[in-house]
């Protein structure tokens, strides 16, 4: 999904359209432009249509060589359908000459509140990213309601994908498909959710670090299949995507570094947990709704694993009851790993070389990764008979 789509005539990319695309990556501002979208060999029409419908905004460029034009004229009419159907501002037009003769051509766009290119193309930019911000800060509160909905027992579970999805592709930001990935692996797990979690990667990402979750999470569901090969693939594909922004990373590094165990790469795995170590990072909640919960339920789940305190005491250091959904995805990945032949084998291979959790059998580790899903389940509640552990 991107921020913009950059509507214009062919004719003003050079003087206005390019100019401001380079503006717009200085300000983190994602965009569609044809000449950067659209491959060799990809039908035209399809990718301007898919761009239509998931950027976030369309921002329109009204000058004299857009009016008449058979293709720009497409772009608006849809771009303004879009927005009526939606009900929220979707269109924002940029004027490059004289308003009331370019305007004249188009009656539907006389009462919205249009900008200049006399305004000056940085502070057009800087007003839209504003906007953009905004957007993407709507699109987590619903989330946060529908999450909180679904696991609060407010609604029926299998309601909340199907709300989501039902949602212009606009307004789903891709922290939101991250999320929803996760807990529909909290739901159903590996197996149950590989189809829904598959239908989120495939939609268009602009963030790298949700590209690289849902495919790990892909990567989680295939080992549960026992299908490695495959798993191997789809992690190695998301492992491609570079991640700069510390707080991104755990996300999902307790989920990679359980992909890289039972794919045998002991020393992956433990770069991955290490991101977990130290003091966390601080979370800007509008951005990251759950991050903050979610690396304290991955620290005790390592902590489960790797250390010798009691796991009553571990869970006591948490809080399930306030976060329900990040409760039951790390008790619901507790029992991946317990229940993973393989992923057991190679902790206790990993043990036996290192002396990593050497002081836990394998025995010993399944029974308290056992108590920890038990323990935290009992503690949140359990999912209003949904979820039967």
């Amino acid at each position: 999904m991107k921020d913009v789509f950059l509507s214009h005539a062919t004719q003003d990319k050079e003087l206005f359209v390019r100019p401001f695309s380079r503006i717009l990556e200085e300000e983190n501002v994602s965009f569609w432009l044809d000449e950067a979208e659209i491959k060799w060999g990809d039908k035209i029409s399809a990718q301007i249509n898919k761009g239509l419908n998931t950027s976030r905004f369309i921002v329109v460029f009204i000058t004299p060589a857009f009016i008449g034009r058979n293709w720009t004229e497409t772009e608006l009419s849809a771009a303004l359908s879009r927005e009526n159907d939606e009900g929220r501002t979707v269109v924002l037009p940029i004027i490059t000459g004289d308003p009331n003769s370019l305007l004249r051509n188009y009656p539907m766009l006389r009462d919205k509140r249009y900008r200049q290119w006399t305004d000056g193309p940085k502070a057009i930019a800087g007003d839209l990213k504003r906007l953009v911000q905004e957007s993407e800060r709507r699109s987590n509160e619903r989330l946060k309601s529908l999450v909180h909905d679904r696991w609060s027992g407010k609604r029926r579970v299998a309601e909340t994908l199907t709300d989501i999805i039902k949602q212009p592709a606009s307004d789903i930001s891709d922290f939101a498909r991250l999320e929803l990935g996760l807990h529909e692996f909290a739901r159903l797990g590996p197996s149950a959710s590989h189809q829904s979690i598959s239908e989120l990667r495939d939609a268009s990402i602009d963030h790298s670090v949700v590209r690289r979750g849902l495919g790990t999470l892909v990567s989680m569901c295939l080992i549960a299949q026992g299908n490695l090969l495959q798993a191997d693939n789809v992690f190695g594909d998301a492992m491609r995507e570079e991640v700069k922004i510390e707080q991104q990373r755990h996300y999902v590094a307790l989920q990679e570094g359980l992909v890289y165990v039972a794919l045998g790469r002991h020393g992956d795995a433990g770069k991955a947990w290490r991101t977990m170590s130290g003091s966390q990072p601080r979370f800007d909640e509008q951005i990251y709704p759950f991050g903050a919960a979610t690396w304290d339920y991955a620290r005790a789940l390592l902590a489960v694993v790797a250390s010798d305190r009691p796991v009553e005491k571990i869970i006591s250091s948490i809080s399930p009851q306030k976060y329900r959904g990040i409760a039951h995805l790390t008790a619901k990945t507790g029992r991946f790993m317990r229940r993973s032949k393989i992923i057991l084998d190679q902790i206790e291979e990993w043990s036996n070389e290192e002396g990593w959790a050497a002081r836990h059998s394998r025995r010993t580790l399944s029974g308290r990764l056992h108590s920890f899903e038990k323990d935290v389940l009992s503690v949140s509640g359990s999912l209003f008979g949904v979820l039967k552990f």
